[in-house]
C-alpha cells in the first residue's frame, strides 16, 4: 500500500510541477514576447517596415539591486554588427515597458555581470575585439548615475586585469531570431 500511496503522490507532484513549470513557460513566453515587441521598436529605422535578420540573446539580472531584473541583451546581425563588434542594450523595466540605460556598441560576447558596482548599479564586462584591436580584451562598464558607457573601447570604459564575474551571455550563444 506504501509504494502504491507513494506511486499516486509522486505522480501528483510530478503533475504540479509539470503545470508549475508550464506556467513558469508561459510567464517566460510572454516576458520574451513583450521583450520582442520593445526590441522591433527600438530597433526600426524610421519610415522602414521593422529590423530584418537579426537575432538576440538576452540574460536578466538585477543590476541595481533593487529586487528587479534588468535586461541584458546582444543584437547581432543586420545593421547592429560591424568589424568591431555588435550592439549590446541594457534595460531596465520602466511602468510596465522598457527603458534603456545602456546602448553600447562594438561588444562581442562573452558578457558578464561584475561584483563591482557603480552609482549602486553592478558593473557589466563585455569582450572588445576586432576593428583594429588585437589581441581582444575584456573592458569593465560601470553605470554613471544615468546610463552605462557607449563604447567599450574607450574612458570610461577601463580594460579589466583579472577577468572575473558571472556569465550573463556565453560567447557560444547563437541568439535567437527577432521576427518583425
Amino acid at each position: 500500500m506504501w509504494k502504491l500511496g507513494f506511486s499516486i503522490a509522486a505522480a501528483g507532484l510530478a503533475s504540479l510541477a509539470s503545470v508549475a513549470g508550464g506556467r513558469a513557460s508561459e510567464a517566460r513566453s510572454a516576458a520574451n514576447a513583450h521583450l520582442e515587441r520593445f526590441l522591433r521598436a527600438e530597433l526600426a529605422e524610421p519610415g522602414a517596415p521593422g529590423p530584418t535578420d537579426v537575432r538576440y540573446a538576452v540574460a536578466y539580472a538585477d543590476l541595481a539591486n533593487n529586487g528587479q531584473r534588468q535586461a541584458i541583451v546582444y543584437v547581432q546581425g543586420g545593421d547592429w554588427c560591424g568589424s568591431g563588434g555588435c550592439l549590446t542594450l541594457v534595460l531596465a523595466p520602466s511602468h510596465g515597458a522598457w527603458r534603456v540605460v545602456g546602448r553600447v556598441s562594438v561588444t562581442r560576447t562573452p558578457i558578464r555581470v561584475l561584483a563591482t558596482r557603480s552609482h549602486g548599479w553592478r558593473d557589466i564586462g563585455v569582450m572588445v575585439e576586432g576593428g583594429g584591436i588585437q589581441p581582444g580584451y575584456e573592458a569593465a562598464l560601470s553605470f554613471n548615475g544615468k546610463r552605462y558607457p557607449e563604447n567599450p573601447t574607450v574612458p570610461p570604459a577601463r580594460r579589466m586585469k583579472r577577468i572575473s564575474g558571472r556569465l550573463l551571455i556565453s560567447d557560444d550563444d547563437p541568439g535567437r531570431p527577432l521576427d518583425h
